[in-house]
């Protein structure tokens, strides 16, 4: 995991956000600094006296809803004025957020002015920071050589498109089947005359059975300063998913030993803990929506269905009924837009996801972790394995509510999308920690509030 979140794009991010901590504290001082000398008639020594804990709060709040409204993604394709909005946005919503707070702490530090002019001084500091970043990124684009047939060509351009045109400006492609492998080392110390090699990339789709000569020179290319991925490596590194078309099968077999018991334990009590906050914090929510399903239509409130879940073990998975009692009469299919079956009432649930809350009850029960592989029926499963290899790996960890897949793909309706959300699952399994974790579930968070998730599989 440590080389997907310490690759260009995340180094990137981490620098946005230390230098946001910096501006969001400027302004800070800058509001009030104006506040004491033009409003007040005082002098700057009475700034710092004024300082206390509750603008380290406010300054996680910004934070918080700057990650929410996606303005640590890349910014390459969106305009000046998205910026502007989604920077307004956040900062208003946060400032919401920490009136509330700072007037249930009884903090009068903070007045009406000092709130008006960190809106306005903060929004132009985050818009003119991005901007520059923008800048620099687009000026820092490296460069990338392919070495392999065309199909590898083709699954790197196509498979990893985003990627590619997220960190890459120039793109090259040599077949190491005409060329020969000593022929393309020639070739590589030709485009590396007059060219930083910190910016430039090989990409190759296996290391295995290069020759040692070739193999060493790859070697002397990285003490260079020259990045060398396998296609494996790269897809980990940039795009947080294990393809499974191009990775060896003994990374695949390894994957029951990648992840340590503690780390399995740990999760067992965070899951205990939290789904037990989850459903006495929203028991009334709970009820109300029991009422409402009842008063939609007739049938049971809870949904129970029968989904795969760790070794492959099926267990009864519970939802509230978003649908007609009936909806399975011509056998189990997705549910689609607009679908005649769904509810009123479900309607709501699907797209605020508030219908699989009772999941929550299987994750206390242990069938279920908050974060993992979303669970599936054993109808679908078996459709999928037929058609894509290692499908049954995502069965090594207990699935979830919510998980890697879920946040970066959200449409797992043709064989393409199944096979890549497994990718994404796959990575998780590879990675699963508390740390990763704590980010899918930020991730989730910023899903709910865009409304990006789509409708999920009955």
């Amino acid at each position: 995991m440590r080389s997907y979140f310490f690759n260009p794009v995340q180094r990137r991010q981490f620098f946005m956000l230390a230098g946001d901590v910096a501006l969001i504290l400027a302004s800070f001082f800058l509001s009030m600094a104006l506040r004491v000398t033009l409003y007040e008639g005082g002098s700057l020594t009475q700034i710092p006296e004024r300082f206390n804990y509750m603008y380290i709060v406010l300054t996680g709040v910004h934070l918080l809803f700057f990650y929410i409204f996606g303005l640590y993604e890349t910014t390459e394709g969106r305009g000046f004025g998205q910026t502007v909005l989604y920077a307004s946005l956040s900062v208003l919503a946060s400032l919401l957020v920490v009136a509330i707070v700072f007037y249930l702490a009884r903090e009068r530090n903070v007045g009406r002015v000092v709130f008006f002019l960190h809106f306005a001084i903060l929004v132009l500091l985050i818009v003119g920071w991005r901007t520059l970043l923008n800048w620099v990124a687009l000026k820092s684009k490296r460069k990338i050589l392919i070495v392999g047939d065309g199909r590898i060509y083709d699954a790197v351009t196509n498979g990893f498109a985003h990627a590619i045109r997220r960190e890459f400006s120039e793109i090259e492609h040599l077949d190491a089947a005409e060329s020969g492998l000593q022929s393309i080392a020639q070739t590589i110390n030709g485009h590396l005359n007059g060219y930083d090699p910190g910016r430039f990339s090989i990409l190759f789709s296996s290391y295995q059975d290069l020759p040692q000569a070739f193999a060493d020179q790859l070697v002397d290319l990285q003490l260079k300063g020259v990045e060398v991925n396998s296609l494996t490596q790269f897809a980990r590194k940039y795009t947080g998913k294990l393809p499974v078309n191009y990775t060896d099968l003994p990374t695949f077999l390894n994957l029951s030993r990648t992840v340590p018991a503690t780390t399995h334990r740990i999760k067992r009590i965070l899951d205990i803990v939290f789904s037990s906050f989850v459903l006495v914090l929203l028991a009334p929510l709970f009820l109300l929506i029991a009422v409402a399903i009842k008063l939609d239509s007739p049938g049971q409130v809870l949904y129970v269905q029968k989904r795969m879940g760790r070794y492959g073990r099926e267990y009864p998975c519970f939802k509230f009924r978003t649908m007609v009692a009936d909806a399975e009469k011509h056998g189990p299919r997705w549910a689609e837009r607009g679908d005649s079956r769904v509810t009123r009432v479900g309607r709501i649930l699907r797209s605020t996801r508030m219908d699989e809350l009772p999941q929550f009850l299987n994750v206390l029960r242990g069938e279920m972790s908050v974060v993992g592989p979303r669970p599936i029926r054993k109808f679908f499963e078996d459709q999928y394995v037929e058609k894509i290899p290692y499908y049954k790996l995502r069965h090594l960890v207990k699935p979830g509510i919510t998980g890697w897949a879920q946040v970066h793909q959200s449409d797992p309706r043709t064989v393409e999308g199944v096979k890549e959300r497994l990718e994404y699952d796959l990575f998780y399994i590879v990675n699963m920690s508390v740390f990763l974790d704590l980010l899918i579930g930020l991730k989730t968070v910023r899903s709910l509030v865009n409304k990006v998730g789509k409708e999920s599989a009955i």
